[in-house]
């Protein structure tokens, strides 16, 4: 029972996590493309499209980069508690 709730609170917290971080690529790019239509000038578009691209790196790459590490660590958790069963059967 007790692991079925971890592993259900542990999908929706991926869930919330993903839907957080696209949200803020949404809003960036929202803002990002209000920005370049009624900017004037072509430096400002630079400025935003730099911006933009930032905001896309960070919001992709980020949540991938820390759920491989919450993986890893998950993975390597229950390796532990594999040893520690062995070590106390033994």
């Amino acid at each position: 029972m007790q692991k079925k709730i971890k592993k259900i609170l542990s999908v929706l917290c991926y869930f919330l996590f993903f839907i957080g971080y696209f949200y803020i690529l949404f809003v960036n790019l929202a803002v990002a493309f209000s920005a370049i239509a009624f900017s004037a000038g072509a430096g400002s578009r630079l400025h935003v499209a730099i911006a933009l691209l930032a905001a896309f790196l960070l919001a992709v790459a980020l949540p991938g980069l820390i759920c491989i590490q919450q993986r890893r660590i998950h993975k390597l958790e229950r390796y532990i508690e594999v040893l520690e069963k062995n070590n106390t059967a033994v």
